[in-house]
């Protein structure tokens, strides 16, 4: 092995360099007396440095795709000294609040849609049932998918209904105090809701 000091400590080139596209892993060794009288070598830090040709380093901010895949190759490596650890602590919280935030969408817009079929029944449309169910899906999907959510849930579903009462209001103009203000639905029984049959043009409702 080939040594060099580097202000205190030595450096040792690895004949093999890790599976991290476009950078040379260097060890940085620290070298001490052992009770014995010898040397030994312990690994101080580890330093990267940019191969010939390659891309330059990416950026969180920049680059988030070529940073995640860099991050990942990192991780793989065992390279933990060298991960981005605040950005990609961020980038957790972002992915969380997310799919918060998906929860929340598909909870308002079905809530949408109840409060349209409650309102004005005979105007519901088989596209209008199609987005009831598929919203559905979306939302139970992430309750089963996520059980990490399941204590946010409560507020999220809260959060939806306002937001949904007066979208339903613009969407039909209809005045919003003709919508409940109170949500009357549990979340499970918006999850399991059944919207009425729609009316069919033409033809009158039975009864």
């Amino acid at each position: 092995m080939d040594y060099v000091p580097v202000h205190g400590l030595f450096r040792k080139r690895h004949l093999q360099r890790p599976r991290v596209a476009g950078w040379d892993y260097c060890a940085i060794l620290q070298i001490s007396d052992t009770m014995f009288g010898d040397k030994a070598a312990s690994v101080s830090r580890v330093e990267w440095t940019q191969a010939p040709g390659s891309a330059v380093r990416a950026e969180y901010d920049r680059d988030q795709f070529g940073w995640m895949v860099q991050q990942a190759e990192f991780l793989r490596a065992g390279l933990v000294h060298d991960i981005d650890v605040q950005s990609l602590a961020n980038l957790l919280t972002d992915m969380a609040a997310s799919e918060n935030r998906a929860f929340e969408s598909a909870m308002r817009v079905l809530l949408q849609h109840m409060l349209k079929a409650l309102v004005q029944p005979e105007k519901l449309t088989r596209s209008g049932l199609y987005s009831i169910a598929l919203h559905q899906v979306d939302a139970r999907r992430l309750t089963e998918t996520e059980p990490g959510m399941h204590q946010f849930l409560p507020q999220l579903y809260a959060c939806a209904y306002p937001d949904a009462r007066r979208l339903a209001s613009v969407e039909t103009g209809i005045e919003i105090d003709r919508f409940p203000v109170e949500n009357s639905w549990s979340m499970d029984e918006a999850l399991a809701y059944v919207p009425p049959e729609p009316v069919l043009r033409g033809r009158k409702p039975k009864g």
